[in-house]
């Protein structure tokens, strides 16, 4: 992991920036490798970037209380489950 300097999020409701801490990647089995994880300070999970998924040919399937992130070959990579309209692994 390589170090990260400076940097912060804001979300939509213009809450107070939070500090990003570290940006990373990951790889699934034999799924592409998906870049600029960001780790934000004070946060439980890691943020991704959906459509990153997506232009790696990856599908984000949503459902009420989850979401599939699918391969090429129709396999589940991944699976999200949701609380209080957040999702995570």
């Amino acid at each position: 992991m390589q170090t990260f300097e400076g940097g912060s999020i804001t979300f939509v409701d213009d809450s107070e920036g939070k500090k990003i801490i570290d940006i990373s990647n990951i790889k699934i089995g034999t799924s592409p490798l998906i870049e600029h994880i960001v780790l934000v300070d004070s946060l439980k999970h890691n943020l991704l970037s959906i459509s990153q998924l997506c232009d790696k040919g990856l599908r984000v399937i949503f459902y009420s209380t989850r979401c599939n992130i699918i391969d090429k070959k129709n396999a589940c990579l991944l699976t999200g489950y949701g609380k209080n309209n957040v999702l995570y692994n």
